[in-house]
């Protein structure tokens, strides 16, 4: 999530100074990247939480017998829209 709104501030004054010159078309270039780029980003997220949930929480889970039996099924619930 801190990925997309980092795209969305960094476009900001990029969006903001070609609309204030009338560059139109620079603005709409600039969405169309942020929008794709965050689509291509949230798209990966989402394949990695559902292929390899186990995997992701080892990297930060404490390894009990409770952890690793629920903890896939809620990530992957997480990871829907």
């Amino acid at each position: 999530m801190a990925f997309i709104l980092g795209i969305a501030q960094g476009c900001q004054p990029i969006t903001s100074f070609n609309y204030g010159a009338k560059q139109y078309g620079r603005v709409r270039e600039t969405y169309k990247r942020a929008v794709l780029y965050a689509t291509l980003f949230s798209v990966a997220a989402f394949l990695c939480f559902q292929l390899f949930p186990r995997q992701i929480l080892r990297i930060n889970a404490i390894k009990t017998t409770n952890t690793f039996e629920t903890a896939p099924t809620a990530a992957r619930g997480i990871s829907l829209p």
